[in-house]
């Protein structure tokens, strides 16, 4: 009946419920009961990680970057660490690496990848702060 109609089944059994005392039960009785389909099931997302190597760069730059202020000509060391830190971020970034490892690759770690005892050391620039840098350089 919901074919020819041009609705759907679970439209014509909301018409009949609707209706209820005006359809006959033997009619009402046509319509299946709406069961909602279960939600699709999430894939795993494997994401790239940092190397040991790529880890160590990117923690002895950010000390030297986040020592950057306007007033540091640009061949300096800091200004030359900043510029080097920002690319690296970027890069690994549209790699795949997430914002969370790239940040904790900033902390002043001893063993990559982190152990869960230095998984609690503050990272030198937070999520936030690499956001800002990649989008300031893109501008």
């Amino acid at each position: 009946l919901a074919a020819p109609c041009g609705v759907s089944a679970e439209r014509m059994r909301q018409f009949a419920a609707r209706h209820e005392g005006e359809v006959e039960a033997d009619v009402a009785a046509l319509f299946p009961v709406y069961e909602r389909p279960a939600p699709a099931r999430r894939r795993p997302v494997e994401h790239p990680h940092l190397s040991a190597g790529e880890a160590a760069e990117l923690r002895d730059l950010a000390v030297l970057a986040k020592r950057r202020t306007g007033s540091h000509a640009a061949d300096s060391p800091e200004a030359q660490a900043s510029e080097r830190f920002t690319a690296l971020v970027r890069e690994h970034h549209e790699r795949g690496v997430i914002w969370a490892e790239l940040s904790q690759a900033t902390a002043p770690w001893t063993s990559w990848p982190l152990q869960e005892a230095e998984r609690e050391l503050e990272p030198v620039v937070r999520v936030s702060g690499l956001r800002q840098r990649v989008t300031r350089a893109r501008g």
